[in-house]
């Protein structure tokens, strides 16, 4: 089922998402997932508002903090007060403001834009399972699998720079993921693709559509977290539960 909600609405839905499924390397490492602390970063935040500024820019879901000293008792005091009238709005300073306009502004200079047609924000539920699409497009005459967008703000976005986010944070599970639900949502396995734009000034960026070897490996791992999160729910949480020594040998990357 596709269905336009809220992020806070799609958080508190159950089922299980990408961001489980990547932090399920162990039974102990689910169970301190779903215990964790879930207050963001400021890269988080920074991430957050760029994509409502990109995706959603006529629904703006952010508000400036006040430029007050939080050290002092009238500075958290004024604080508390905007934040409770907030409305749970994401609460962002000027500058990540101005960071985020200017990687908006890098877009508009180079003529990148979403496709008009797209969806975007956009929640996907099926048989226990969900995701959140930054932007896709079902299956059309442009599109005749499909294809779904994901931005991603990242230190680099050169070919090698953003290979090395991808594995760090395990954006190859996250691609399988959306594509099967949206296979299971439209019968046709679409055509996945990134943007992925730099924080830093000048804020380079670059599209990117994975291939196979890609879809491959988020395959591999999300079989394995689910094998993992089988032992959670069965009691386990162990934080290793091979005792095996292995080899270690110079990666061909070094």
């Amino acid at each position: 089922m596709i269905k336009k909600d809220t992020f806070a609405e799609y958080r508190k839905a159950e089922g299980i998402n990408a961001s489980l499924l990547k932090a399920a390397t162990s039974p102990r490492a689910v169970q301190k997932y779903l215990e964790r602390d879930s207050k963001p970063s400021d890269q988080m935040i920074l991430g957050t508002l760029f994509h409502n500024l990109l995706l959603e820019p006529n629904a703006p879901d952010w508000i400036v903090a006040p430029e007050v000293d939080k050290r002092t008792k009238a500075g958290k005091e004024a604080f508390a007060e905007f934040e409770a009238n907030a409305n749970g709005k994401t609460i962002v300073t000027q500058s990540q403001l101005e960071i985020a306009e200017d990687m908006m502004a890098s877009l508009d200079v180079d003529g990148w834009v979403l496709h008009p047609f797209a969806e975007t924000e956009t929640s996907c539920y099926s048989m226990g399972k969900k995701a959140r699409f930054d932007a896709y497009m079902e299956p059309c005459d442009e599109f005749p699998t499909g294809v779904i967008w994901d931005i991603k703000t990242a230190k680099a976005c050169d070919f090698r720079g953003f290979q090395r986010s991808c594995y760090d944070y395990s954006y190859d599970l996250q691609a399988w993921w959306y594509c099967h639900l949206f296979e299971m949502e439209f019968g046709l396995w679409p055509e996945f693709r990134f943007l992925a734009i730099e924080t830093q000034s000048p804020h380079i960026w670059q599209e990117f559509i994975v291939d196979e070897s890609f879809l491959a490996s988020g395959k591999a791992k999300v079989e394995k977290a689910f094998d993992v999160l089988q032992r959670h729910a069965q009691g386990s949480r162990k934080g290793n539960e091979s005792k095996e020594v292995q080899v270690l040998s110079a990666g061909a990357w070094w």
